[in-house]
């Protein structure tokens, strides 16, 4: 009698986990799908593995959510992806964060199809910039061609004042960045003091220093030696950023004339209302503050390109 009591009592207790599961299981599936929790850091995408295709966020995380045929959910883990092998942990079958009913050969397939995909993605974007790239240099040899007077020799170049002050090089790393300013240099020169150790961080540099830490840079201007300056240029890897032109002229506007900036005012506005300005006032003429953008376009329209402060002369 007592074997058939706990035998009952455990009936019981079973009979109460299954109700408990299929109650559960009504409110968590719908139609035989899965819901799946919405994630604000997480691109969601609808597809069947056969189909997948990746999505990185912002932060280079990934959430893929996919039901195959036979509505088993994959998940492929939310996961720091490295640029260089963005789908290393997924290809070797790891980094899920859960997977339901899904077998190695399901598993594999859908691995593969979503390297694949990925693949096929970054190769169309790789050929893209590439594309883009051989335009922009194409346009740079036909304006240079157009400018013979621009095709120097290193020993002309490193004896031309103010020619290669903009090209900031670290050695460590065998790069050269070109300066423009108005066009984020700045926050470059920054990375570049990080670099050098000078900081931990570009967040911690301090930017009222800028005459102080300008100085400090390795630029090509510091090297006397045209052979070490040669070297450089066609061995470490060189980059450049532009703007578009007029919100690069505009930018330099606002910073250095509409803003209060004494230096500017002082030594370039006072020059552009003395000469565009009818009947200037005497406090104007001494002070320079309230150049109009009117009378800026006119300074730039009327100046040679080469007289120009370098915050607005072209790129």
């Amino acid at each position: 009698m007592a074997g058939a009591s706990k035998t009952l009592t455990f009936a019981v207790m079973l009979l109460g986990v299954v109700f408990f599961v299929i109650s559960f299981s009504m409110v968590m599936f719908k139609d035989g799908n899965v819901k799946l929790p919405e994630s604000p850091k997480s691109e969601l995408s609808a597809g069947n593995v056969a189909g997948v295709t990746s999505r990185l966020s912002k932060k280079g995380e990934q959430q893929i959510h996919r039901l195959d045929a036979s509505n088993t959910v994959v998940t492929f883990g939310r996961q720091s992806m490295e640029r260089k092998h963005p789908l290393k942990n997924v290809t070797e079958g790891r980094g899920f964060m859960s997977t339901t009913a899904l077998d190695k050969e399901t598993m594999s397939e859908a691995n593969a199809s979503l390297a694949a995909n990925y693949e096929q993605s970054n190769e169309l974007d790789y050929r893209e910039w590439n594309l883009e790239q051989a335009r922009r240099k194409a346009i740079l040899r036909k304006t240079c061609a157009q400018h013979p007077s621009w095709n120097m020799s290193i020993e002309r170049i490193s004896r031309g004042f103010n020619l290669l002050w903009p090209f900031i090089y670290d050695d460590k790393y065998k790069v050269i960045y070109c300066t423009i300013c108005k066009v984020a240099s700045t926050t470059w020169k920054s990375v570049f003091l990080v670099l050098m150790g000078k900081y931990n961080s570009t967040q911690a540099v301090d930017l009222g220093q800028w005459y102080t830490l300008d100085r400090s840079l390795h630029t090509l201007q510091k090297l006397r030696n045209p052979a070490e300056i040669e070297k450089r240029l066609r061995t470490y890897k060189k980059f450049i950023f532009v703007r578009e032109p007029f919100s690069r002229e505009l930018s330099g506007y606002r910073n250095k004339l509409h803003k209060m900036n004494k230096y500017y005012q002082k030594t370039i506005g006072t020059k552009i209302i003395r000469q565009f300005r009818k009947n200037p006032d005497k406090e104007a003429l001494q002070t320079g503050v309230g150049v109009t953008f009117t009378e800026f376009v006119k300074y730039l329209t009327k100046t040679p390109p080469e007289s120009l402060d370098i915050h607005w002369r072209p790129m």
